[in-house]
């Protein structure tokens, strides 16, 4: 695929009230509205030039992709509000709408880890703005049981006075969290909007299996799922995965 195939635009969207950097990137050749992405950032700062291959490869399929700054006002290690979030990306998803070019009717959220949880909670609370939700390595499960996992897998082969220590440690640090028990099984059973799940096969920061037989669990829209064997928790986007996602994303305008 070429550059030519897809236009970046740097524009700058109120979020908050306050003017956040964005990227817009969108298909280069466009005979009618396109469907479009707002992607959900992960852990940390959120940076809205991070997952520029991503985008592009969405474009290069004829979705949409914006991704912006990431608001991290009362963001931290120890406190996160991710319904907070959640509105920051329904505000997002409201500008993308209006943008020349733009299907308002098909505007969807792609999380990604942490962004996961952001991305079903804005899906429960916008329900007219958002049309469909694609996670990608979603924990699924509770922050404080992500993290926990986490740990025993990173740590499973230290010795044993080792790893008890970090898994100890790891317990203080998540009943510290004031976001430990955000819980997704409420939002997921609440939901209308199909919902494509992917993860990586070898990932070790989620667990995967769990994850996804709760998703199973509660969800109660239409659900895809798809675990691509061998990649960890970022999947490479030039993999198959993503052209599926975007086949799927055309198939909800049939």
């Amino acid at each position: 695929m070429g550059i030519d195939q897809f236009e970046v635009k740097s524009v700058r969207i109120q979020i908050r009230g306050a003017y956040r950097n964005a990227r817009l990137t969108m298909p280069a050749v466009q005979k009618e509205t396109v469907p479009a992405i707002v992607f959900v950032h992960g852990s940390g700062n959120g940076d809205a030039f991070a997952f520029g291959r991503e985008a592009e490869r969405f474009a290069e399929h004829g979705v949409a992709f914006l991704s912006v700054d990431k608001v991290t006002d009362y963001y931290n290690g120890l406190r996160r509000n991710y319904n907070r979030l959640a509105d920051d990306a329904a505000e997002a998803a409201t500008w993308l709408g209006s943008q020349p070019g733009i299907d308002a009717a098909h505007i969807g959220l792609l999380g990604i880890s942490e962004g996961c949880w952001v991305a079903t909670s804005c899906a429960a609370r916008h329900p007219v703005i958002i049309d469909f939700v694609i996670l990608e390595s979603a924990a699924v499960v509770t922050p404080a049981d992500q993290m926990m996992y986490c740990v025993r897998e990173e740590t499973k082969h230290l010795s044993l006075p080792v790893r008890t220590l970090k898994v100890a440690g790891m317990k203080v640090v998540t009943y510290l969290c004031d976001y430990r028990h955000f819980d997704s099984a409420p939002l997921l059973a609440s939901m209308w909007q199909p919902i494509f799940a992917v993860w990586g096969g070898a990932d070790i920061v989620v667990p995967v299996d769990q994850a996804l037989s709760t998703l199973k669990t509660h969800t109660s829209s239409l659900l895809t799922t798809r675990i691509v064997n061998g990649e960890r928790h970022y999947l490479d986007p030039e993999l198959n995965w993503l052209d599926e996602v975007a086949h799927w994303i055309h198939g909800r305008r049939v």
